[in-house]
């Protein structure tokens, strides 16, 4: 693996976690800017088992031209704190199977994993902030984390 991408899901309505107009597009947007970022690379999308990360990876999959593997130990909200040890065992098993990991995940996730994961491999990576429908891309050889934003 060469780039992780952890993607915060879109805005979403409670109850329900139906995905808003809004959302639906400004995800979509976020999907063309990550195919930019990894071009022809192999991609191994994961995504926790909400149902609104589940409806974002159907999104980004399409885009990218893969399926979605659903994963619990990816899932978090208010009252279930993210597995960051679960997600990084999930992520370091896979590793070998492609080029490009995306993780579509909630928001608690997207700002912990990167630096988590990070600090597991052997170097440093800081939390960051990540609004609704943006993504937090780690390159694994040069160490550098990027944010990923819609135009």
């Amino acid at each position: 693996m060469r780039k992780l991408i952890v993607v915060r899901v879109a805005e979403y309505q409670i109850p329900g976690e139906t995905l808003t107009a809004h959302g639906r597009e400004t995800f979509r947007a976020l999907s063309l800017a990550i195919k930019a970022q990894v071009g022809h690379s192999t991609v191994l999308l994961m995504s926790s088992d909400a149902k609104r990360a589940v409806a974002c990876a159907a999104i980004i999959g399409e885009i990218l031209g893969v399926e979605a593997e659903i994963h619990h130990e990816l899932f978090s909200d208010a009252c279930n704190p993210p597995d960051l040890l679960g997600g990084f065992r999930l992520t370091r098993a896979r590793e070998g199977s492609a080029e490009v990991i995306v993780l579509v995940t909630n928001y608690d996730f997207v700002g912990q994993f990167p630096a988590h994961y990070a600090r597991m491999k052997g170097f440093v990576a800081y939390s960051w902030s990540v609004e609704k429908a943006s993504a937090l891309m780690l390159d694994c050889r040069t160490h550098e984390m990027q944010h990923i934003r819609p135009p």
